[in-house]
């Protein structure tokens, strides 16, 4: 009977019928057939401080599991009552919990590949600093291989107008990339430019920029958005190795900083198949919906042709784990100096400027419709007011209008600049505001200032529009979220309540990937994803929250993660092997 219950959960999810609403109806189902006594939990954690993000029960003291999955919440007295002689006991002394975080925009291979195998530069490097780091990099790697490193601010470079005569003078001989702050641009020396086949007459690719210096004509080695998949093409792919050891690297990493669920922004080939290795192995640990990149070679590491296909064939990298349902579209680039890539409303007509816009709302409608039909879920990047009025132009021609809120929803990526008038769209189009606030809590990096007021949460709150949060992790050095939390409930304009930020990172976020009925809450018939802070986060002034860290999180059942500073018999915990949800007896 067990094993029929837990096949059939996802079943139901996919029929729309929420877990809790069936699950009456397995009781019955059970005392008919003779089990009518619960055995004893697996786990109890109790003297909690447990912060549920439930509106009917928002703190308890304990929780019980069994197997994967919280069987019951209350108080110490009455859940402890329920114990067996093998049930495991966790104290955590007072310490808050909540449900796992939601990642809502990552892109862990990426920053993987930057922390684990590629070139690290230190912030806000001038000149100097960025031939120095370089230079150590190739002294561990000597030949005649590429070197990719980064980011770059070029902010921090001076008055002097930027150009690649320093890497020249230090690696006249080596091909070096270097990725901009924002990961849209590059700047390369000249042996990557003639090995990369760009030239003085090259022409400026669509949507791209090859830099000129203004009065000679000479190539200054940027490459701006789309220009630098020439020169990316070029560079050999990394070992087998190097990519599997970067995903692990990331996904401990999500571990670490209490993610438990992903929104995967950069899908490719590649990764969907690490994804299900690692799955298929036992060893991913994560939920993740991979949003397959379309129609973009720059990002998805393929033509046009071969992402369409890709998503054609997402079914088969499909597991319990990953829904790949899901897909990405760039509709610009990034609004950050000196570059400014990003489409702008135009001051004059009122109308988005066409300028730096990838995808007209012809063909976004187009497509829009045809995944909606297939059950699809778009994640749509908007950096500029102008991709976001012509994204939502879009999908309210594809949707049906206001009103017609099947799901699943499409994303709007970033929502950082928004005009006014299409805030308050967002609601009604069931159209689902992801904040990703990488870059405001990041310190004092050069540059940075122009975002200091951007992303409207409290007015998209006021309209009524559902956000959720996420790292954009390559940017920040880590995925964690506590940062940005802190950013939400402190800002100087557009502050929203802890209360409503801690739904943005949780629930919102289980809703938005159609997860609402598996995770996002404490709640009896969930998934047991839950994390131990080391400080309350309602107890402590705003300015504080940045600095919280993880010491367990529980995904499934299992911890993954317990923070060195965590007590020590936590530790046996992560060792233990789990079991499903019904077995009749204990491990």
């Amino acid at each position: 009977m067990a094993a029929i219950i837990d096949r059939n959960r996802t079943l139901w999810s996919r029929w729309g019928l929420p877990f809790l609403i069936v699950a009456p109806l397995i009781g019955v189902i059970i005392l008919a057939c003779g089990g009518a006594h619960a055995a004893p939990p697996d786990s109890l954690y109790i003297n909690g401080h447990v912060y549920t993000v439930d509106e009917t029960r928002r703190w308890v003291e304990a929780i019980a599991v069994t197997g994967d999955t919280i069987t019951a919440v209350g108080t110490n007295v009455s859940l402890t009552a329920s114990a067996g002689p093998k049930t495991r006991i966790v104290d955590l002394g007072g310490r808050m919990v909540m449900p796992g975080i939601h990642d809502a925009h990552t892109h862990l291979l990426m920053a993987g590949l930057k922390w684990t195998y590629e070139c690290r530069l230190p912030q806000n490097a001038g000149r100097e600093a960025v031939v120095a780091a370089v230079r150590a990099c190739a002294d561990k790697a000597p030949g005649d291989d590429w070197i990719v490193a980064g980011e770059y601010n070029p902010n921090a470079f001076g008055e002097a107008p930027i150009n690649n005569a320093f890497l020249d003078a230090a690696f006249p001989d080596r091909p070096v990339f270097l990725y901009e702050f924002s990961i849209h641009h590059a700047l390369v020396n000249s042996k990557a430019l003639a090995l990369a086949g760009i030239t003085r007459d090259s022409p400026d690719p669509p949507k791209g920029r090859i830099g000129r210096d203004p009065l000679t004509g000479e190539l200054t080695g940027e490459l701006i958005e789309m220009a630098t998949v020439l020169a990316t093409r070029m560079i050999p792919p990394y070992p087998d190795e190097a990519y599997a050891t970067a995903l692990r690297f990331a996904i401990d990493n999500c571990h670490k900083f209490g993610i438990t669920s992903i929104q995967e922004s950069s899908a490719t080939r590649r990764l969907l198949q690490l994804y299900r290795e690692f799955d298929n192995a036992g060893t991913l640990n994560l939920w993740v919906m991979a949003h397959i990149v379309w129609g973009s070679n720059k990002w998805g590491d393929a033509t046009s042709a071969e992402l369409d296909k890709l998503i054609s064939e997402r079914a088969t990298f499909a597991t319990r784990h990953i829904d790949v349902d899901a897909t990405k579209v760039w509709m610009d680039g990034a609004p950050l100096p000196p570059y400014f890539s990003q489409a702008d409303i135009d001051t004059e007509s009122g109308k988005p400027d066409p300028k730096n816009l990838l995808v007209s709302t012809e063909v976004l409608t187009e497509r829009l419709v045809k995944w909606r039909a297939a059950g699809i879920k778009p994640k749509i990047h908007v950096a500029g007011a102008g991709a976001a009025r012509v994204a939502l132009d879009a999908i309210e021609l594809a949707y049906g209008g206001p009103g017609n809120l099947t799901a699943p929803r499409p994303d709007l990526a970033h929502s950082d600049i928004i005009a006014d008038a299409d805030v308050i769209r967002y609601a009604p189009l069931g159209v689902i505001a992801e904040m990703s606030p990488a870059i405001w809590h990041l310190g004092d990096v050069a540059g940075f200032e122009v975002v200091n007021d951007w992303w409207p949460f409290a007015s998209l709150l006021k309209s009524g529009a559902q956000m959720t949060i996420g790292s954009d992790w390559t940017l920040p050095p880590d995925p964690n979220l506590f940062p940005a939390l802190e950013g939400a409930v402190t800002r100087r304009k557009q502050a929203v309540s802890l209360v409503q930020a801690i739904d943005m990172m949780t629930r919102n976020g289980a809703a938005s990937v159609g997860q609402a009925d598996r995770f996002g809450t404490v709640e009896v018939g969930k998934l047991a994803n839950l994390i131990v802070l080391d400080r309350d986060l309602f107890a402590i002034e705003p300015s504080e929250i940045g600095e919280t860290r993880v010491l367990m999180t529980v995904f499934e059942g299992r911890p993954v993660h317990v923070d060195p500073a965590a007590p020590e018999s936590w530790r046996d915990l992560a060792a233990t092997p789990i079991r499903k949800q019904g077995m009749e007896e204990n491990p």
